[in-house]
């Protein structure tokens, strides 16, 4: 057994060496398949991780992938991370180990802690997105705000801020609060101050604030004396985006999976003057229309027509276009016209017509339309997840 395991093994290198999945600098980053169980037990024991690329040779975005994987290597190489092993498994050969880890479709990126796993699920695999989610999954998921310049900084650096607001360490928001930050470090940041780091003693605590959107935001739990996890967990996601973001593949599954509709201003990405009028209401209805409408709906602007075409199985006839999807149902809303100058007034109507359901809409969850959604998404180098699943892969 042992013998023809590795003649197989050989058979994949050959492969790999004749597709170019190595690249042009091989060897940095090596195949730890055949000994996967072994060193994962020991990173364990030593409280590391391991970042692994699950590929198959065959494949077109794992040939892509492969010069950016070996980059990822080197810089961690040459940081001396003893407490990080960058590797990747081929997993055309080690199906059984794909299957271990929840990998259904190549290239996966995962982290593979001592405590917790996380799945990359950014829509661009470049250098620079991978770097950041890697830093993101090996610090701790609950930053610790000791001065008034780092909770500033924090500020100014997040445009979605979650803060545990406590006098002191341990109160009864602390346990729930750094569950739900570890489960969702990667799409949210989470921090927690005392009031005098805040610059605020008059504040009630312990308190947990979602600050974006040049406000703050108290989570008011139904029973005080005993917050739960997941009704933390469901304030936090629906909290966890800004009052009117730019959606794009780095961020678009997380936008899918706040399960809300998702009200889209699709503009020509060559030209997105052209939809400034429409971006700027639509805006002003994010921001100033909370109470209305933040339980109901998500406001994004769309650049180009791939995730419009994706979702609505067709192409926008002119821009800018104003459209509604509904992630549970994948039912949409489009307007019938596109005036070239829309008032706050329009889009409020077009918006309770959905809320109220008198406005027909199109598409569904059909099979036909599926399969033909399925087949976008993949030309478009997208993957959509159903919210009728959890919000992350790896719980």
């Amino acid at each position: 057994m042992f013998y023809q395991i590795n003649v197989v093994a050989v058979a994949g290198i050959l492969l790999q060496i004749f597709l170019g999945i190595n690249g042009a600098r091989a060897g940095i980053v090596q195949d730890i398949g055949v000994n996967f169980a072994e060193m994962r037990l020991d990173l364990m024991k030593r409280n590391a991780g391991m970042l692994v690329m699950f590929y198959s040779p065959e494949c077109g975005y794992c040939r892509k992938l492969a010069p950016v994987w070996e980059d990822v290597g080197a810089y961690y190489n040459k940081a001396g991370n003893s407490n990080l092993v960058v590797g990747k498994v081929d997993a055309s050969i080690f199906h059984d180990v794909a299957v271990q880890n929840d990998v259904m479709g190549y290239p996966t990126i995962r982290y593979l802690g001592s405590k917790r796993n996380y799945t990359y699920v950014g829509g661009s695999r470049t250098f620079e997105d991978i770097i950041h989610f890697t830093n993101k999954v090996t610090m701790p998921a609950v930053r610790n705000l000791i001065t008034n310049s780092l909770y500033k900084d924090a500020l100014n650096k997040h445009s979605v801020l979650f803060l545990l607001v406590q006098e002191k360490k341990g109160s009864q928001l602390e346990q729930p609060y750094l569950e739900v930050g570890e489960d969702l470090l990667i799409y949210c940041y989470f921090a927690k101050a005392t009031p005098a780091i805040i610059g605020d003693e008059s504040i009630d605590t312990p308190t947990i604030w979602v600050l974006k959107d040049g406000n703050r935001h108290l989570f008011e739990p139904s029973d005080a004396s005993n917050v739960t996890k997941n009704e933390l967990m469901t304030w936090v996601v629906s909290e966890s985006l800004p009052a009117f973001s730019r959606a794009g593949r780095a961020n678009f599954h997380h936008i899918m999976r706040v399960s809300k509709k998702l009200v889209f201003v699709v503009v020509d990405a060559k030209d997105e003057s052209s939809g400034k009028q429409l971006i700027d209401v639509v805006e002003d209805i994010a921001l100033t229309e909370r109470d209305r409408y933040h339980s109901s709906f998500i406001f994004a602007l769309l650049e180009g027509d791939d995730i419009f075409s994706a979702l609505t199985l067709s192409f926008p006839q002119q821009y800018p276009v104003l459209f509604v999807f509904d992630p549970v149902t994948e039912v949409f809303w489009v307007t019938d016209d596109s005036p070239t100058t829309y008032t706050a007034d329009d889009v409020n109507l077009f918006l309770e017509s959905i809320r109220s359901d008198s406005l027909r809409g199109r598409g569904g969850s059909g099979f036909t339309r599926k399969l033909h959604r399925v087949y976008l998404i993949y030309q478009t180098e997208l993957l959509l997840y159903s919210p009728k699943r959890h919000f992350l892969q790896h719980l």
